[in-house]
């Protein structure tokens, strides 16, 4: 997420919001992407304080954080699965190995991850 990509989805959400005659709060996090000074006419934003998304957003402490630990040992396996079968030569590092990851792949990660979360 860019602030470009958020603010213009905000206008576009705005301007469908107007036209229906809606108004709306909005409560966000804190993320750099999400300006403070967009302006608009039906939705009204409200931030998050700081440094509370472990209260205000659990998810993010307990699913999202197992799913990420499986995501990223399942990226780990496959890169050295790769630099054992030879399929890069040795001066490769990691973060090009995982480069090479297609967007197929990545998917089945995450698919195969999320199948592990309990």
């Amino acid at each position: 997420m860019t602030s470009t990509i958020f603010s213009n989805w905000l206008c576009e959400w705005d301007k469908e919001l107007q036209a229906k005659s809606k108004f709306i709060l909005l409560l966000i996090d804190n993320c750099a992407a999400h300006l403070k000074n967009v302006e608009l006419k039906n939705i009204t934003l409200e931030f998050l304080p700081p440094n509370t998304t472990s209260f205000d957003q659990p998810l993010d402490m307990g699913i999202i954080k197992n799913l990420k630990v499986k995501y990223r040992i399942k990226l780990v396996n496959f890169i050295l699965e790769k630099i054992e079968e030879k399929l890069f030569d040795s001066s490769a590092t990691a973060n090009q190995i995982s480069g090479k990851i297609n967007i197929l792949q990545a998917i089945q990660f995450v698919f195969e991850s999320w199948r592990e979360v309990s």
